[in-house]
């Protein structure tokens, strides 16, 4: 099993205190809306600190630790664990943001609950790792998808073939 961290400044700094702000912005909105001052923008500034407490605070859809084993992978953020069976899994999709290092993972499990997670590869003690990890994860789930077809084609896969069939 492999396991990923979040490096915990850079966790506290980027997440936690970056919601707590939200929380904060929400309420002085509402003051703002209530004192009708400036109400249309105050709506808008509080739309986003909302949005950004919740997927941070209750839908935790950015992972403080994510664990990988050959048959499952977890998110967890602040206490709380989501554990899929990648076998179970109807669909594991990404999109990447390769020069960020981010991915946005989105997950159907078997159970048919839609499930989405940011990983900021990135800011995770070996980052690189964990992103290939998680498109070998991708491309083992749907082998037949267009962007799978697409790496299959890739010279620089092809070439880790040949390798491969010469080292077998």
């Amino acid at each position: 099993m492999e396991v990923y961290h979040y490096q915990k400044k850079r966790f506290l700094i980027e997440q936690t205190i970056t919601s707590l702000f939200a929380l904060v912005i929400i309420f002085l909105t509402l003051y703002f809306i209530v004192n009708k001052m400036m109400p249309i923008l105050m709506s808008l500034a509080l739309f986003v600190a909302f949005y950004t407490t919740i997927n941070n605070f209750i839908l935790k859809v950015n992972s403080e630790v994510i664990e990988i084993s050959d048959h499952t992978i977890s998110f967890e953020a602040y206490k709380k664990k989501d554990i899929y069976e990648i076998s179970k899994l109807q669909s594991f999709k990404l999109k990447e943001f390769p020069s960020a290092k981010k991915i946005y993972v989105r997950l159907i499990d078997f159970e048919n609950k839609k499930k989405k997670y940011w990983v900021h590869a990135g800011s995770f003690d070996e980052g690189e790792k964990l992103f290939k990890k998680l498109l070998d994860i991708e491309y083992e789930k749907h082998p037949q998808s267009l962007k799978a077809r697409a790496r299959d084609q890739s010279p620089i896969n092809y070439h880790r073939k040949k390798e491969n069939k010469k080292g077998t």
